[in-house]
């Protein structure tokens, strides 16, 4: 799984990267979000949260649509990875 360079998350502490892409994004509006992610330890493992803010509705709702879905992809797929590796 690829991140954006130099993103290295650390358990407790939020990390975040914007997302521009200005008005050549096609479909999209002008998008200009970040997204940040936080790991947490719980009692029965660790927790991953993801804020995305930025979404400008109506005007990038194509790409908070499309987004959303690839969110759902990304965090199912990590839930297999962890299980793989426990």
């Amino acid at each position: 799984m690829s991140q954006p360079s130099g993103i290295t998350p650390k358990p407790d502490r939020p990390t975040s990267f914007r997302k521009g892409g200005g008005e050549a994004n096609i479909g999209y509006g002008a998008l200009d979000t970040a997204v940040t992610l936080t790991l947490e330890q719980v009692e029965d493992g660790t927790r991953l949260r993801m804020f995305h803010p930025g979404f400008q509705l109506p005007h990038t709702e194509m790409a908070y649509g499309n987004m959303s879905d690839g969110r759902i992809g990304v965090i199912a797929r990590i839930s297999e990875v962890t299980k793989e590796a426990a």
